[in-house]
């Protein structure tokens, strides 16, 4: 305590005397000239292990009586120097033993991105907002998940989440890129709870399945009377592999409203997520909707069969996602529509690519792209439906190529002014849909042009604009023919 109160009054005296103005202090001859010299010397050592006192007068008050003390002999030189001499001699014991009572020096910079107050201002990395925001780590499985953080090699994203024991669940535990690895995690039967696993669960109340991992079916026929299965899950990278099961149910008119719901956390949400969802190998049938997705990304639905339905795939404010290599037969009304979707911020569909499939019999459209940008649609067999084959309403910058198109009217477009679409792509090797040599545009059922070359494109009544169906002065410049 005695060396506490020491120190402090040797920070008094340093502060006391240097805040005064040269005129101000007692005795300005030379001797005393030496003295404040040497206090200054006392005052940047005490500065060098304390830092910067920020109200002296506060010291002051506090310690009145040292001041006193110091102060009634400042007449007498050679006493002054002895209280000078004491004062030395304690804090040189002092610094001595003070590495855990004596905070360091802060000389502020710049603040950076290193989990160090820089600036001197009692915040760390203030000035970076993005800290403790979630990103990717580039690691696989759980541990892909991770905050932003400030280390001494700047910001870093840091994962959350660490490898765990691999368990049958679909998802990568150990973070070592493969899911479920030396697992024989079997198939799941929807009728026997027993075969779930942690990959899915039932809620009876709504007849809903909500799948959590990597699901096969058992190959079965599932009756699917009042329910369906929801796969609402961000960044998991599941797959829902029906293994040439059949998924059957109410009738179209007063069943539920989709075999299949994907999307972000909750149906009808805005928010948008990077889904990477699969559902492949199914067969759907006697549904409203075989499969309804909104506001997610990354969405691939390959290899279903989808039959009797009232839409076969209906994608609301979905971006970079895959429709391949399905058969859609019997629709009453849209076999593939991609929209925008239906809530705040109101997402249109992008970027996704609509290839290889087969559509027959649909009672209003083929594939249906209202509000929908960017998207790719190529290389589709559409015959039979009611009304147009492919319709683009208010949609721009898609590409229409290389399809198959014999309907009762082939291509409707509609978009306002400046909005363009291409329904061709630059000509190149095939084979096309024909099994032409040259890719090019579509084939039109109700193109009646002639291909003067011999290189199966059509060179006469181009661009092609199925009987005026395609508005805005886009149109096929290399229709396909046979």
């Amino acid at each position: 305590m005695k060396k506490l109160f020491t120190f402090m009054a040797v920070a008094v005296v340093a502060l006391t005397l240097t805040v005064s103005t040269a005129s101000a202090k007692p005795g300005n001859g030379q001797p005393f000239q030496a003295l404040w010299n040497e206090i200054d010397e006392i005052r940047a050592e005490i500065a060098a292990i304390t830092g910067v006192i920020e109200d002296p007068d506060a010291w002051i008050d506090s310690f009145f009586d040292v001041f006193v003390e110091i102060d009634a002999h400042e007449d007498d030189v050679d006493e002054l120097q002895t209280q000078i001499d004491e004062l030395r001699d304690e804090l040189t014991e002092l610094q001595s033993t003070c590495e855990d009572c004596c905070a360091p020096v802060c000389e502020p910079t710049d603040e950076i991105c290193d989990g160090v107050d820089n600036d001197c201002d009692g915040e760390v990395d203030e000035t970076y907002p993005e800290e403790g925001l979630s990103c990717q780590t580039g690691q696989h499985g759980i541990c892909s998940e991770g905050l932003q953080i400030c280390t001494e090699n700047g910001l870093q994203c840091e994962p959350t989440n660490t490898p765990l024991a691999e368990v049958c669940n679909g998802i990568d535990d150990d973070c070592d890129g493969t899911i479920d690895e030396g697992l024989d995690c079997g198939c799941v039967d929807l009728d026997d709870p027993a075969t779930y696993g942690s990959a899915v669960t039932y809620d009876s109340t709504y007849g809903t399945y909500y799948v959590h991992g990597n699901v096969t079916l058992c190959t079965d026929t599932y009756d699917m009377a009042g329910k369906n299965i929801q796969m609402l899950m961000p960044h998991d990278n599941h797959t829902f592999d029906c293994d040439g099961s059949t998924l059957t149910g109410a009738g179209p008119i007063g069943g539920t409203s989709a075999a299949f719901f994907v999307a972000c956390g909750q149906i009808n949400t805005g928010y948008m997520c990077e889904t990477n969802a699969t559902i492949a190998n199914c067969t759907i049938e006697n549904f409203n909707i075989g499969i309804s997705s909104r506001t997610a990304s990354h969405v691939t639905i390959r290899n279903n069969t989808f039959r009797d339905l009232n839409y076969g795939v209906s994608l609301k404010g979905v971006v970079y996602g895959t429709v391949a290599d399905n058969t859609f037969e019997n629709m009453n009304y849209d076999a593939i529509s991609l929209s925008k979707s239906l809530v705040l911020p109101y997402n249109r569909s992008e970027w996704n690519d609509i290839t290889d499939n087969h559509i027959t019999d649909s009672g209003q459209y083929g594939i249906n792209l209202f509000m929908a940008d960017n998207n790719t649609v190529a290389h589709n067999w559409i015959t039979g439906t009611t009304y147009y084959g492919v319709r683009l309403y208010e949609s721009a910058d898609n590409t229409v190529y290389d399809n198959y198109l014999d309907n009762t009217t082939n291509a409707y477009a509609y978009s306002p002014s400046g909005w363009t679409n291409d329904w061709h792509v630059a000509p190149g090797p095939g084979p096309n849909i024909l099994g032409g040599v040259f890719m090019g545009g579509n084939y039109w059922s109700d193109y009646t042009g002639v291909d003067t070359t011999g290189d199966g494109i059509g060179d006469t009544l181009v661009p092609h604009t199925s009987s005026g169906g395609i508005q805005g002065g886009d149109g096929d410049g290399l229709p396909l023919v046979l």
